[in-house]
């Protein structure tokens, strides 16, 4: 045994990205970036059910999230939280980022086939990244390191959700998670019939049997991923500089809500997409053929007295 290189010893009980931890890697560092140069958005699956949007049962939903790396700040949207994950939500993650602060000039993602295709990175014309002028990169498949700070966020979001009666992680005693997903099953069918007293009477028993919060709808569960957000943007980051705390007088690190106005402060100018522009940015966009002034979009013909001056030329539509 001492005859084995000690990274051999890992060999076959660690495979993949989980034998990163024993090997040399080179440590990115944030030093001299300024905010949205570099946004890094990821994905989780989340631990915990909440009721469908339609049907009212409960289920669980894919979250995807964004991080300005210089900043250390995270963005979630409601278009970004969705049933499965999904290019119209992995877009969601750059529309958070875009209505809060602005287009990021590099967007790091997963190394998706939701992400690599011609309506968001491939098209030279139509693509999302030709028509905003922004280079999206992937980390490496089987790295997950790569995307540590992202992969952060998923160790916070799946503490927080330890709140929910719902939570499913490792930490959820089986059978009392049980007892908590036939409770929601009655409150489901409870809901169906429109008797809100045993909805009510229900939701209390669920909560009590799983010690914790039970979304009564969607948009709960939004409206709380969102709130958890918000309170992590003002808790201290570590990989941020130290301040004085002006009430305690005590060293801390700063908020990434600190570190941004910091920022602000300093001549950096926030340019949020909005109105027109935020629809039209993230709006399909498709290159078509003009015939006799006409396009053809989906089986449907479009006319427009210019067109008549470009037939037979490509226009984006």
């Amino acid at each position: 045994k001492d005859k084995y290189s000690k990274l051999d010893a890992h060999k076959g009980r660690n495979t993949g990205s989980a034998m990163n931890p024993y090997k040399f890697a080179h440590k990115r560092t944030s030093d001299g970036m300024w905010p949205l140069l570099e946004v890094h958005s990821d994905g989780w699956a989340t631990k915990f059910t909440a009721p469908h949007p339609v049907s009212g049962k409960f289920v669980t939903y894919e979250v995807w999230h964004s991080h300005d790396v210089a900043t250390r700040k995270a963005y979630v949207h409601e278009r970004s939280i969705g049933l499965s994950e999904n290019m119209m939500v992995i877009l969601g993650s750059l529309y958070a980022v875009c209505a809060e602060d602005g287009e990021p000039v590099v967007w790091q993602t997963d190394n998706t086939g939701s992400v690599k295709n011609d309506r968001v990175e491939f098209d030279p014309s139509a693509s999302i990244a030709a028509r905003r002028g922004m280079t999206i990169v992937h980390n490496l498949p089987g790295n997950s390191q790569a995307n540590g700070i992202a992969e952060s966020f998923n160790r916070y979001l799946y503490e927080r959700s330890k709140d929910l009666a719902t939570f499913q992680g490792r930490e959820m005693d089986s059978l009392a998670a049980k007892r908590t997903l036939r409770i929601t099953q009655a409150m489901v069918r409870a809901m169906q019939a429109s008797d809100a007293v045993e909805v009510a009477r229900l939701r209390a028993e669920a909560q009590k049997t799983g010690c914790g919060m039970v979304f009564g709808s969607y948009s709960e569960a939004v409206a709380w991923l969102k709130k958890i957000v918000v309170e992590f943007n003002d808790m201290p980051h570590r990989e941020l500089p130290k301040i004085t705390d002006a009430e305690s007088g005590k060293r801390r690190h700063m908020t990434p809500n600190e570190r941004m106005a910091d920022f602000v402060a300093d001549g950096w100018e926030k340019k949020p997409l909005s109105g027109d522009e935020l629809i039209d940015a993230f709006r399909v966009h498709e290159v078509k053929r003009v015939t006799r002034g006409v396009v053809s979009v989906m089986g449907q013909t479009y006319h427009h007295d210019e067109l008549d001056h470009l037939n037979g030329e490509d226009v984006l539509v």
